[in-house]
């Protein structure tokens, strides 16, 4: 116990000491990034500026690398109030491909603590044969995997984005310029000449402003010779429901059987009906075939309650087979959020 008492009094003096002494220093970065570098370029260097702030002498006393890639350098006289020295770092990437992270250790006379300074950065490699990490080609760039965006399910209100990695042959940057890219996506990214980058795609659902599946194709640039496809699932997200709030949610019901429509008769009518506990709120409805109209597509169902929709498709337009037609009812019933319902054209 009494050597505790005095090992705490020992170090509560020593810094009182040190504080007295005014030691005091600051460095102009301590975690310095390279950022890209390449590999055939040789070695990097950086400048750790110490100013001392404080009224005494600073004296560096050693400076230590975590690895033999990074050799440090430092002022070796004492460093005078008000004055600065200076720390190198030089970095060897020789070898040494893909990122790093390395420390650099300082020890001086102001601290009993070192002080604890950072490289990082990233090797940049060459490939000398790219078609075998990027087999797959679109003109000049190349894909580790075909470049096919599926963003899956997306909230009407949300975003979600796709990063594709690339290897650009050309020897001149490569800028996206789609053709056929729909309003609610975009392209970004820019990969330098003989090099590998990322494209980003965003897809921005409130652009959309429907439900349900969405898809197509477009091209990066005017000449590219394969397009890019590219489909969603434009839903609502009922996860974050408690068993009971799901339990005691609206519960959509709907005719079973298909809507059949002739020349003499191109009216039917829906009925939706709600057996849940609470109101049914029926947010579209959509079809496949934009002739067929609805007499509405929002509104609320009450518990117990049956709303009839009239459903429309025009005389002249008619078609004696159609077996693509669909009419998808969405609604906030968490465990039918979409009800299908096939629609059929008799001769």
């Amino acid at each position: 116990m009494k050597k505790n008492i005095f090992f705490i009094f020992s170090l509560i003096m020593s810094l009182t000491t040190l504080q007295a002494q005014g030691f005091k220093i600051s460095f102009n970065e301590t975690t310095h990034d390279f950022g890209v570098i390449e590999e055939k370029g040789g070695k990097v260097s950086f400048d750790f500026i110490v100013t001392n702030e404080g009224n005494e002498p600073l004296v560096i006393s050693n400076v230590k690398a975590s690895c033999g890639c990074t050799t440090p350098s430092w002022t070796q006289s004492p460093i005078e109030p008000g004055k600065t020295g200076k720390i190198t770092a030089t970095y060897n990437p020789q070898g040494r491909p893909g990122r790093f992270n390395k420390s650099i250790t300082v020890t001086t006379n102001a601290s009993p603590a070192p002080y604890t300074l950072y490289i990082k950065g990233e090797v940049n490699r060459p490939d000398a044969n790219p078609e075998t990490t990027y087999p797959v080609r679109q003109g000049n760039l190349l894909y580790k995997r075909t470049p096919d965006l599926d963003f899956g399910n997306v909230t009407p209100d949300g975003t979600k984005k796709i990063t594709i990695e690339a290897y650009n042959q050309s020897g001149t940057a490569f800028t996206p310029s789609p053709v056929g890219l729909p309003p609610y996506i975009t392209v970004t990214g820019n990969i330098p000449p003989q090099k590998a980058g990322n494209l980003e795609f965003t897809l921005n659902a409130p652009l959309i402003k429907k439900y349900g599946k969405v898809g197509g194709s477009f091209t990066l640039t005017a000449d590219a010779p394969i397009g890019i496809s590219y489909k969603a699932d434009i839903q609502d997200n009922y996860d974050n429901l408690t068993a009971d709030q799901k339990k005691n949610a609206g519960k959509i019901n709907v005719n079973a059987q298909p809507l059949v429509f002739s020349k003499k008769v191109n009216t039917q009518v829906l009925k939706v009906a709600n057996s849940g506990k609470s109101d049914l709120h029926v947010k579209a409805i959509q079809t496949s075939t934009p002739d067929i109209t609805f007499s509405k597509s929002v509104f609320v169902v009450k518990s117990r309650e049956i709303v009839e929709v009239k459903v429309t498709y025009p005389v002249q337009k008619l078609k004696t087979v159609d077996n693509q037609a669909v009419i998808s009812i969405f609604s906030d019933d968490p465990k039918n959020p979409q009800k299908d319902i096939n629609v059929t054209v008799n001769p």
